[in-house]
């Protein structure tokens, strides 16, 4: 179809009404002069003619509206037809109209450059080997029909493979949207991002970044998949904060969460602190080698985490020494509950040795209670120490607590002791006198 100008097929519409109406005033003015000669009123003559030109003129402006506008409509249509199929971008027909036709062809060149750029950039993502899954939607809620743009991999990259993105409008995304956060495994989380754990159904786990930003009416969901990044951290990480014989936490990972846990009392609540020493590993070192003390270090990590509450703090602070704490107690009496039951299954477990003799584990240790004996970690340390070493010093293999009035007694006695030596050191070596003038 050849295509006209819209100014063209306008001014030609216009200039035929403007004929017809020329032609129907001449015709008249006619009649009227014929109408004057036979004694008629001119008048009805000019009135038919006024009458006569607005029917005109409506019917010619009727006729370039339609003409106008029924190559629009049909571009609309044909428009709808395709983005509710979701059938791409559709061929759009001729109208004849230059103007339109032009306008529709730079409209679809500007679409295809756009899918064209989108589908560059997805193959350029896909050679760079960057799992990237992109959600778009209107958060306009007058636009609830309004489809989103979504990559055929965003869901999946989160675990919700069901979800099909391609029958999804911007309303039912933003209802579910709360209930999709609530089905994730979120490890951190800020302000505009949370890093998300997801296991697939053949077991394999990866971690995902899941950002959220909003703008100008649009809200746009970006999951990126940082497995590789988020496990060579948590590697680092755990050789950082962990034994590597025992797999529990080691001494400076142990005072750096144990000094946050004491600066928020109201989590710390009721606590207690136990030191703990592993009584005969000399013994086994010296008479079967370091290799089955090691094993015997790491059956005694086993025990303890096998005994102990999730709200539990341990770690392995030396060669033979061990940290615990109980904490987020309400009172003192559930505390102590749980360190009998740890009590209870350290006396019950046993460890085999080279020669197949079966011995205890046996382990003494010193308590020190939060907030009772002191509000203060190192303070706690130090009472829970000397509570062990009393227990190394009398009745190996049990828990002492600690004894405010032994540990006053001690002091006193190192303070006398230290006196007795300060002045034997100066009865051994007085001070020079000053000779006298």
């Amino acid at each position: 179809m050849r295509s006209r100008s819209v100014f063209c097929t306008v001014f030609t519409s216009l200039l035929l009404v403007l004929l017809v109406q020329m032609g129907v005033l001449i015709g008249l003015a006619w009649a009227g002069g014929g109408m004057a000669q036979h004694g008629r009123n001119p008048w009805d003559a000019c009135l038919a003619v006024l009458l006569l030109g607005l029917v005109t003129a409506g019917t010619g402006s009727l006729l370039i509206s339609r003409r106008v506008s029924r190559p629009v409509r049909q571009l609309f249509r044909e428009v709808e037809e395709s983005r509710q199929k979701n059938a791409g971008i559709p061929d759009l027909s001729r109208t004849g109209l230059e103007e339109i036709d032009r306008f529709s062809d730079a409209v679809t060149r500007l679409s295809r450059e756009i899918i064209d750029a989108s589908t560059h950039f997805s193959r350029i993502l896909g050679l760079s080997n960057v799992d990237i899954g992109v959600c778009e939607f209107s958060t306009d809620e007058r636009e609830d029909e309004a489809r989103i743009f979504v990559t055929d991999n965003f869901f999946p990259l989160l675990g919700m493979g069901e979800i099909s993105g391609r029958d999804l409008t911007a309303g039912a995304l933003r209802a579910t949207l709360g209930e999709m956060k609530k089905r994730l495994h979120v490890l951190e989380k800020t302000d505009t991002a949370m890093l998300i754990r997801v296991k697939d159904p053949g077991g394999a786990i990866r971690y995902v970044r899941l950002h959220e930003m909003r703008h100008e009416g649009m809200g746009v969901l970006l999951a990126e998949n940082v497995t590789e990044a988020t496990m060579e951290r948590l590697r680092i990480e755990h050789e950082r904060d962990y034994d590597l014989l025992t797999g529990l936490y080691n001494r400076r990972a142990f005072y750096r969460i144990a000094g946050e846990l004491f600066a928020c009392p109201q989590k710390l609540g009721h606590a207690v602190l136990l030191m703990m020493d592993l009584d005969d590993l000399k013994k086994i070192n010296d008479a079967y080698g370091h290799e089955w003390g090691d094993r015997y270090i790491r059956a005694a990590g086993k025990c303890f985490k096998k005994h102990l509450p999730a709200n539990a703090l341990c770690a392995r602070v030396s060669g033979d020494e061990f940290n615990i704490l109980l904490y987020g107690y309400a009172g003192r009496e559930a505390a102590q509950q749980d360190l009998d039951r740890l009590a209870a299954g350290i006396q019950a477990s046993t460890f085999e040795r080279p020669d197949g003799l079966i011995t205890p584990i046996l382990v003494s240790g010193g308590a020190a209670w939060y907030p009772d004996d002191s509000t203060e970690l190192q303070k706690l340390i130090e009472f829970s120490d000397f509570a062990m070493y009393r227990v190394k010093h009398g009745t190996k293999g049990m828990f002492m607590t600690f004894d405010p009035a032994a540990y006053d007694r001690e002091q006193a006695a190192l303070h006398m002791q230290s006196e007795r030596r300060r002045q034997t050191e100066r009865e051994e070596h007085p001070p020079e006198q000053e000779n006298a003038g």
